[in-house]
């Protein structure tokens, strides 16, 4: 796995994360990233991508496979266009193809960036005390060293390029990337840049008549922190508009997506089935009002916990889904208006910032895109099941005109390149909804009044 034991650095060595268990011959066949949906564009749960079909023969090496041929071209024409000096001759497809070119070599080459992180815990840490287990993550930390090991690794090599250092901490183990390197005397890698897949510019939509507004909002948790009654219902008067102060945005929201957290986080049994149903009353309002999309997430018990999470079913929220609110997976792309959406309910950015130097969620989620992963650190930090293709990917056909991720502690939002990133604040830290204008991709958070 990623977290074995590196060799020595800008040493070649036989492929850890590519290879299966028992040594299998991995197909070199190439998978065009366009071919493989990370998520419809409709309703269904990741659409006909099969992300929630399941096989004992599947491996994560596999997965592993899968995502760097989907990206490697990416990178390879993203560092192309970085690097315009570099001869098309010297843009290598494999590591090996750059090593065997020889001392003072210099070209472009991909791989997949593996990372052994110094500050994580080890499971063996607590086996002399089972009840002293240490938690291997815990959401409040920061596991970025300058200390980690970084090695780049493509279907038939591993290249070890030492200590993190400065260099690396903005990315993450798992992303494709590209490196602009040279081969020195002892025909190591020096590594002299380094670039993500990216992404191209979407296209507008056509334009519509009059405002369309998107209505953002995760974190419900009733009964939580600030998700009182009070506030939720201040929530609903906002989204449905029943003062007339609001009516005007309320006409115009053409779509409310909730970003996972519906339910309260407890241990309590009780308490997390009176949240539920608490919800569900709130959703089923708003449903009745205005298009409704669900999503899970992190807290919420009634869906699988690894990536992607299946959409909630109508016994969960039988009054929401009676009102017309439809369930769809973590994460998922819908399309509202003719604007492509794409987003997942926080998961991914918390991971990404834990595991970088980036201190912005926006920041974390804009780089999500850029590697072209809606979970970048899947599956060595977020739990994914292995398959045979790896569904995080996001395809060319499915670059957003609004990426967004739920359940963050503040607003943030920016527009690049053609996209505008929603960072959502959790509801019950923050009682507030995000309206996006899809056509002036404005992102502006609108705290409820109580």
């Amino acid at each position: 796995t990623i977290g074995q034991t590196l060799s020595k650095p800008g040493v070649l060595c036989h492929s850890l994360i590519m290879c299966g268990p028992t040594g299998m011959e991995v197909d070199s066949g190439r998978v065009a990233p366009a071919e493989r949906p990370v998520a419809d564009l409709a309703s269904s749960p990741i659409g006909n991508s099969k992300a929630f079909e399941i096989s004992i023969r599947n491996q994560y090496n596999k997965l592993y496979l899968s995502r760097l041929q989907a990206l490697t071209p990416l990178a390879l024409q993203a560092g192309a266009k970085k690097w315009p000096t570099v001869p098309a001759e010297h843009v290598h497809s494999s590591l090996s193809e750059l090593r065997v070119r020889g001392p003072g070599s210099v070209g472009i080459a991909a791989g997949c960036l593996c990372k052994k992180v110094a500050k994580k815990k080890s499971v063996l840490d607590g086996l002399d005390n089972f009840e002293a287990l240490p938690n291997l993550v815990n959401q409040d930390d920061c596991y970025v060293s300058e200390e980690d090991e970084v090695a780049l690794e493509d279907a038939s090599f591993r290249v070890a390029l030492g200590k993190s250092g400065e260099f690396w901490t903005n990315f993450t183990a798992g992303m494709v990337v590209a490196v602009h390197a040279r081969v020195d005397a002892a025909g190591k890698f020096q590594i002299l840049d380094a670039c993500l897949p990216g992404y191209a510019p979407p296209s507008p939509p056509a334009a519509g008549q009059g405002r369309r507004l998107l209505a953002l909002v995760s974190g419900l948790q009733p009964g939580r922190g600030m998700a009182t009654p009070q506030a939720l219902l201040a929530l609903l008067e906002f989204v449905t508009g029943m003062k007339e102060s609001q009516r005007d945005v309320a006409a115009s929201i053409a779509q409310v997506i909730v970003a996972g957290g519906i339910q309260m986080e407890t241990e309590d049994e009780d308490q997390g089935e009176a949240s539920l149903d608490q919800a569900d009353n709130i959703l089923a309002s708003m449903a009745a009002s205005v298009p409704v999309v669900i999503m899970p997430g992190a807290t919420d018990c009634a869906t699988n916990q690894s990536l992607p999470q299946v959409p909630l079913g109508s016994v969960c929220l039988p009054f929401a889904a009676k009102a017309g609110a439809k369930g769809v997976s973590n994460p998922c792309a819908i399309e509202v208006a003719g604007c492509k959406l794409l987003g997942a309910a926080g998961q991914p950015v918390s991971s990404v910032v834990q595991f970088t130097s980036l201190e912005r969620h926006v920041d974390a989620l804009r780089t999500c895109l850029e590697a072209r992963l809606m979970a970048p650190t899947a599956p060595t930090e977020l739990t994914i099941a292995p398959h045979a293709e790896d569904p995080m990917i996001i395809a060319d056909s499915q670059i957003p005109r609004v990426m967004f991720s739920g359940n963050h502690p503040t607003f943030e939002a920016e527009e690049r390149g053609g996209v505008v990133f929603v960072c959502v604040p959790a509801f019950h830290q923050r009682p507030a909804v995000v309206l996006v204008d899809l056509d002036t991709l404005v992102a502006e958070e609108v705290l409820v009044q109580v």
